[in-house]
């Protein structure tokens, strides 16, 4: 672990607590940790002020387990560039896909947002293929209300570099294949609370790139989106129609921006 992801993880414990895979010792399963970092750089479209960032992350198939285990995404931290108050952009406290469980069945692969507790659950049936959405974060525009961590009046240059770190916890310990990417909308889902983006159901996240039908639920089964469409995991399909050139996309149907080079982990610390 490079000194920066140390550190990263070290603000969040004292922040936050110790992540959830420290309470899963406590259940018959053991979990195995491992924590990946990757650095890339947006396009050198500039970003308007106004619009929004939308960061989302995903599994690659290499990284898709083989038999029924579940991934619990712990934590991640997205950073980049410098504020006018001198420190960096980020998107912290922000929830992963909390719990992913890839399950012998041919049912649909289920995302679920619950508003409630701001957190994911997702079932994806084993041998699907594609990517599988992990996590995703919304940079809004600043207001009268959130005045940093936002896009400013003035905009944002392209060309920023930006480190996306994430920790995972896993019932197995096959490696964890996954790499990310950002596009910026015009219009999007409004955060429901300043300074901690919330209510992301409202997006419409699709769970996974395979074709078949996938459903995105808010709170329960019972309240969900069928997509059947080749759009990346992770693309907010309520919203595709704001998408413009920024971050890692050139607008059009790059509608999660071309992902970075993939990275991996071996979780291997129970």
């Amino acid at each position: 672990m490079n000194n920066n992801v140390r550190r990263m993880l070290t603000v969040f414990v004292l922040l936050f607590g110790l992540p959830p895979a420290s309470i899963y010792s406590q259940a018959a399963t053991t979990y195995y940790a491992c924590t990946s970092s990757i650095l890339s750089h947006f396009n050198s479209a500039t970003i308007p002020a106004g619009s929004s960032i939308w960061f989302s992350a995903a599994l690659l198939p290499a990284g898709t387990p083989s038999s029924a285990a579940s991934i619990v995404p712990n934590f991640f931290m997205i950073t980049f560039g410098q504020q006018s108050n001198g420190l960096p952009y980020e998107c912290r406290n922000y929830p992963p896909v909390n719990w992913i469980s890839f399950v012998n069945s041919s049912a649909e692969p289920q995302l679920t947002y619950y508003t409630s507790t701001n957190s994911w659950k997702e079932t994806i049936p084993l041998n699907l293929g594609g990517g599988t959405f992990l996590a995703g974060c919304t940079i809004p525009p600043c207001s009268s209300s959130q005045t940093f961590d936002c896009i400013p009046a003035g905009g944002l240059p392209g060309n920023l570099p930006v480190t996306f770190t994430m920790a995972f916890a896993s019932s197995t310990t096959q490696s964890i294949v996954w790499h990310w990417s950002a596009a910026v909308y015009s219009q999007f889902a409004p955060c429901s609370e300043a300074e901690e983006c919330q209510g992301f159901g409202a997006l419409g996240v699709k769970a996974v790139d395979n074709s078949n039908p996938s459903e995105s639920c808010v709170n329960s089964s019972s309240s969900c989106s069928t997509y059947s469409n080749s759009d990346n995991a992770g693309t907010p399909e309520n919203f595709k129609q704001y998408l413009i050139p920024g971050a890692f996309s050139t607008g059009g149907t790059n509608y999660t921006g071309t992902y970075t080079a993939e990275a991996s982990c071996t979780p291997s610390t129970p």
